[in-house]
């Protein structure tokens, strides 16, 4: 009997099922939200707290303890952006929102996402300017904005992607 066993097994040994937590928290932390399978949404998300309340305090001990978890981007990511603005959060940085099964094998499926998303922000602050009119009220929404704000989210993606792979060619010459 499994009495006062806490974690999933997930059908790993603990290596694998420790290095599978590590992706998933590294993939949330540079991406701000992936999707998963519902049980393995369930045990990133304290996985992924934990670590993000270690990163509020920002000393060399717990700089270690993360780069043991994370890969070194994450843990950039985690120390420079994320947790400053999680500070003021007592806890609960991550939501688990459930999705449709997956076709292939019926798998629960869901996604995980950071509360203080950056990107819904955006979008908001994007919106908000959309709406004004020319004297500055407020102005109806028209359908087109929604579409116009996901445009300039992906070029400011391709954008960043484009600056990283400079910087990434300039680092190996």
């Amino acid at each position: 009997m499994r009495h006062f066993k806490k974690r999933r097994i997930l059908s790993r040994e603990k290596t694998q099922r420790d290095a599978l937590l590590s992706g998933l928290a590294s993939s949330l932390f540079l991406n701000k939200r992936i999707a998963t399978t519902l049980a393995k949404a369930k045990e990133v998300k304290p996985f992924a707290e934990k670590l993000i309340t270690k990163a509020k305090i920002n000393s060399p001990a717990r700089i270690r303890l993360v780069n043991k978890k994370l890969s070194k981007q994450a843990s950039k990511e985690l120390f420079g952006v994320i947790a400053p603005i999680c500070l003021k959060r007592k806890g609960g940085y991550v939501r688990i929102i459930r999705k449709s099964f997956r076709k292939s094998d019926g798998a629960s499926m869901a996604l995980v996402e950071l509360v203080d998303s950056f990107e819904e922000k955006d979008s908001k602050k994007d919106l908000a300017q959309s709406k004004k009119g020319k004297n500055g009220k407020n102005a109806p929404a028209k359908k087109t904005d929604v579409k116009d704000i996901k445009k300039k989210q992906d070029a400011k993606k391709q954008n960043e992607t484009k600056e990283s792979n400079v910087q990434i060619v300039k680092n190996a010459a």
